[in-house]
């Protein structure tokens, strides 16, 4: 027994020095270095002077086709006629209610200037109320709830009410009217 151990163990051993050859370690060839260019002199302090101006980004307006936006049972039907002015049950964020009508207006003309939502005033006495938005869920109702409280209504809030169905379609015809007016209004000759 003590035999077959021995040459056991010499076998083990044997294998082991076997298969732990020297490997050839080849060199590759050397890597060029990839260096930054440094400006010299630049001095991070200058970026805050007022006499370097940086330009505006300029953005690519890309008009949408509503079209579509309408839901797929619709597109296919050619003499369905879509009403701009259905309304169905939703929420909207009211950033004020006033009892003077003025007020009302500056609130509105403030929150036209900082949203693109549609912002809607409202009479139900004896309360003028100040409304953005439609939204057919609450989730985005929230959503639009953040952005108006980032941008300074934080008395603002989430108000179930009926909204337009078809909010899109509505802007797209607002957008074509004032360019339609824009473009009359141009071609008016003093008399």
């Amino acid at each position: 027994m003590r035999v077959f151990l021995y040459l056991l163990f010499i076998i083990i051993v044997s294998l082991n020095c076997a298969t732990q050859q020297e490997v050839a370690v080849v060199e590759d060839e050397p890597k060029e270095e990839v260096t930054e260019s440094v400006v010299e002199g630049f001095e991070p302090l200058s970026m805050l002077k007022d006499d370097i101006e940086i330009p505006p980004p300029t953005f690519e307006i890309k008009k949408i086709d509503y079209k579509d936006l309408l839901p797929a049972d619709l597109k296919m039907l050619d003499s369905v006629s879509i009403s701009i002015d259905d309304m169905i049950p939703g929420f909207r964020v009211q950033v004020g209610f006033f009892k003077k009508v003025e007020y009302a207006i500056e609130i509105k003309e403030k929150a036209n200037s900082m949203f693109e939502d549609e912002v809607y005033l409202d009479f139900n006495a004896p309360w003028h109320k100040v409304n953005i938005g439609d939204c057919q869920t609450r989730k985005g109702a929230m959503t639009l709830l953040q952005k108006v409280k980032r941008n300074g209504f934080n008395d603002a809030f989430v108000t179930p009410t009926r909204v337009y169905k078809y909010p899109e379609l509505r802007r797209q015809k607002r957008e074509t009217e004032r360019e339609q007016y824009g473009a009359d209004s141009l071609n008016v000759e003093n008399n």
